[in-house]
């Protein structure tokens, strides 16, 4: 997130970081890391059927809670009063595990409730204590999730015509990420487009090899990391945060001496107190616009890759506090188990390294745009937001829901210019963090989508 105009927190108006941050430590016993709950046979799929063994998960020892100050918790409520305010597509009991996670941002970056004021270190867990929300009954909330999602996806690998697959729903029939754009898959060829947009969006954030293929093939600036365990105790001995490790460059060797010294754990583990699920980056450079990443799916694959990039967007959300943390993230992970099970399976998923990699590009930053790319979060994509137009009548809709109109009526154009006159008729609706036009996002596309076919790159009409 940038940091906009000067923050009502600072005397001068500009941000200040909070010296004690975020919070002041006290003698508390901590809740042990919580065990894995006990699977069933579906949920042991992956597991009987990954080439290697998953490892052990590491479970560290809890360290002394660090509680809230009184000046955290109030904006902590501040954040969280503005943010249930908000009307969302998503159902309450999914959209309240994700406001948490947006109130992490704010209190980095001193946005909303905290008025300028920052704590670059603040995790989760501290906002869920200034909530008094349960640790354990919110890591594992979110870890339900993806362990539906796990579970239809290996059904899906094994075989794409199974009749369990079709409607995307758990097994007490509630829809899967709260997703209402796809409610079935018709046919076998939209499981597998399903599964092709879930491997592409699993790999457009891992910057080694896809965003180094990317950088190579194409000369783009693109930049990216890696999600890893990180020890909070021996990070802030360190002298370090959790925004340093987020934003500063760390190549291999830096990367090796942060596990050397037991700040970044490269191995999976367990969410607790003492170890957060946090981003290391790897190389300075732009990343890749979601909003245009799904567009990219449904445009190449229909509505059933949208929603399976929209899943694996969701994955990656929900993953950064859930009950387990793998180095590249939950998400990454179920991409390398589809491809690998589809390739032992004999389904061709039609997406080679070329087209994965051209595909990201398509979807990448481009620090050449004229326009900004919108790059929405999992909440902003469910969030309404009226249409940018005069008059009282104007209607709600949500980013993901235009995404998906766009791309799938640009994809039966026929023709760019056809496909021009199809992101114009879009209603246009101001989004994501910086409140702007999808239908810019949409133009941008376009642009770019119709220079990459010039260039060889792509097919598209």
């Amino acid at each position: 997130m940038g940091i906009h105009g000067r923050g009502r927190g600072s005397r001068h108006g500009g941000r200040r970081t909070r010296d004690r941050e975020p919070h002041a430590p006290r003698a508390r016993k901590l809740p042990i890391a919580p065990s894995e709950p006990d699977m069933d046979a579906e949920d042991l799929l992956l597991l009987e059927s990954a080439s290697t063994p998953v490892p052990t998960p590491t479970v560290v020892q809890p360290v002394a809670i660090l509680a809230p100050d009184d000046y955290f918790r109030g904006a902590v409520n501040r954040s969280y009063n503005h943010l249930r305010r908000k009307q969302t597509a998503l159902p309450w009991e999914l959209y309240q595990l994700l406001i948490p996670q947006s109130i992490v941002g704010h209190a980095q970056q001193g946005h909303v409730g905290f008025q300028g004021t920052s704590y670059p270190n603040t995790t989760t867990e501290d906002v869920l204590e200034g909530l008094k929300i349960s640790f354990n009954k919110f890591w594992h909330s979110r870890q339900a999730y993806i362990e539906d999602i796990r579970v239809i996806l290996s059904r899906m690998v094994r075989d794409p015509a199974d009749p369990r697959v079709r409607r995307l729903v758990n097994q007490h029939g509630q829809r899967l990420g709260g997703c209402s754009l796809l409610d079935e898959l018709t046919t076998t060829q939209d499981t597998i487009d399903f599964l092709a947009g879930f491997v592409y969006a699993s790999r457009m954030d891992t910057y080694d090899p896809w965003r180094k293929r990317v950088r190579s093939l194409f000369g783009t600036n693109t930049g990216g990391g890696k999600t890893m365990p990180i020890d909070l105790m021996r990070m802030r001995d360190a002298g370090l945060t959790l925004v340093d490790l987020a934003t500063q460059e760390h190549d291999e060797g830096a990367i090796d001496d942060l596990i050397n010294r037991g700040i970044v754990y490269n191995e999976q583990t367990v969410s607790s107190r003492s170890v957060t699920n946090g981003y290391v980056r790897q190389h300075q450079g732009l990343g890749v616009s979601d909003d245009a990443a799904l567009i990219t799916a449904g445009f190449f694959r229909g509505a059933a890759g949208f929603v399976g990039a929209l899943f694996a967007d969701f994955v990656d959300t929900i993953d950064k506090s859930a009950v387990e943390i793998r180095p590249g993230g939950q998400d990454e992970e179920l991409g390398k188990y589809i491809a690998r099970e589809a390739v032992r399976n004999g389904i061709d998923l039609g997406l080679d390294d070329l087209t994965t990699t051209t595909w990201i590009a398509l979807a990448a930053i481009d620090p050449m745009q004229k326009t900004q790319w919108l790059h929405c979060s999992q909440r902003y994509f469910y969030e309404y937001s009226l249409e940018d137009r005069k008059g009282s009548d104007k209607r709600p809709y949500y980013p993901a829901q235009m995404h998906l109109k766009f791309a799938l009526e640009a994809r039966k154009a026929g023709s760019f210019e056809k496909a021009s006159d199809v992101a114009n008729g879009i209603p246009s609706i101001l989004t994501s963090f910086n409140k702007r036009s999808n239908r810019e996002l949409y133009r941008a596309f376009l642009k770019r989508l119709e220079d990459f076919q010039e260039k060889g790159h792509i097919k598209a009409y």
